[in-house]
């Protein structure tokens, strides 16, 4: 993925005088899947539009295919949109929807038909030709909307949101089957959404916004594992997120205070004494029925099976601390149980920089 499909330069948003996005750079590369994934009004759609020509910049450039389009009507941007409602036409079949922007650029019918027919193919709608929107499933009409925007050979597809009214187990099979044909077209998706869940399904990349800024852009699986701000690792995943402050430092040995009687010892790296945030998701707390080596006791005040995963959360001197729990031990609320935390997994977030433990 070396080849600039989409770059964004200093593009700053302002809606009167309140500013949505803030001098945003990015670059999208072609055959990748990029999601601009935070919470309602960051700014995520408003920046989707922009690339889209729907909305235009208040400041900075966009560039598609190393072209300028920044003052280009959206037909003039080699690029489609699926909205979150799919925009079909009730009174068209499938056929005719999929057809539409064809129409609209004059595509000779020989070379339509061709289009239309791979399209129906790639996304399994063979058949289904001659029915209409409302005969249609809401996973079969996500497909009409993304052949829709296929059979143009357009090299990036935006999706706003476009799993958001489908029910959660259609969701689920509409996230691999969105990821495998993303692969198997070789285009570029941008797509939108809050749903964090589907950003770590389908993305190759993952853009986090917050109040019109980018907070992280990494892989999937960096933003899980190595969060560079106390919001990315909230919005990415379950975490415990607790400010405290690095007690002492003995050589090689960062302490860490957890609560008022118990301290946390993990590999100093270049940290400093003070107020730090830390970071623990989950699953690198270890709950045990006896005391092992550098454990600590709590007490469980909750418990809720979860299908795979058991999760707990456990009251620690002043802190209720989240535990996930994969094997088949058993724990009951009330009961005393010791805990270690896996010191690897550790992030600690300072006042202008992080770093991993």
């Amino acid at each position: 993925m070396d080849n600039v499909i989409v770059r964004l330069e200093n593009i700053t948003k302002k809606f009167d005088d309140k500013t949505i996005l803030k001098n945003i750079s990015l670059d999208i590369y072609e055959g990748e899947f990029i999601t601009f994934l935070g919470p309602s009004g960051c700014g995520k759609t408003t920046l989707l539009r922009i690339i889209s020509g729907l909305e235009e910049a208040t400041e900075g450039k966009v560039y598609i295919e190393g072209e300028d389009v920044t003052n280009e009507i959206p037909a003039k941007r080699k690029v489609n949109t699926i909205f979150q409602n799919f925009a079909l036409f009730p009174h068209m079949t499938v056929w005719d929807n999929i057809n539409f922007g064809l129409k609209m650029h004059k595509v000779p019918e020989d070379e339509a038909t061709k289009r239309i027919k791979r399209a129906i193919k790639l996304v399994q709608l063979d058949g289904f030709e001659n029915r209409y929107p409302a005969q249609l499933s809401g996973g079969q009409q996500q497909r009409v909307a993304i052949a829709r925007g296929i059979v143009m050979n357009h090299k990036v597809l935006l999706l706003d949101e476009s799993l958001c009214s489908l029910d959660l187990k259609l969701k689920r099979e509409m996230q691999g089957e969105l990821k495998k044909l993303q692969k198997k077209l070789g285009i570029t998706f941008i797509y939108v959404t809050h749903d964090q869940d589907e950003a770590l399904t389908m993305s190759d990349r993952i853009v986090i916004i917050n109040k019109g800024n980018i907070e992280q852009l990494d892989t999937p699986k960096e933003i899980y594992s190595k969060p560079k701000t106390a919001f990315a690792a909230d919005f990415i995943g379950e975490s415990n997120i607790i400010k405290t402050e690095i007690t002492h430092i003995n050589d090689d040995i960062a302490y860490i205070k957890l609560t008022d009687d118990v301290e946390l010892a993990v590999p100093n790296n270049n940290y400093k004494k003070g107020k730090v945030t830390l970071i623990v998701r989950p699953e690198n707390f270890n709950p045990h029925k006896n005391p092992v080596k550098e454990s600590f006791e709590g007490v469980v005040k909750n418990y809720m099976y979860d299908g795979a995963v058991v999760k707990l959360e456990v009251e620690v001197g002043d802190k209720l601390i989240k535990v996930h729990l994969y094997d088949n031990d058993v724990f009951e609320e009330g009961e005393v149980i010791n805990i270690d935390i896996d010191k690897n997994k550790v992030i600690i977030i300072g006042d202008k920089n992080e770093a991993e433990a």
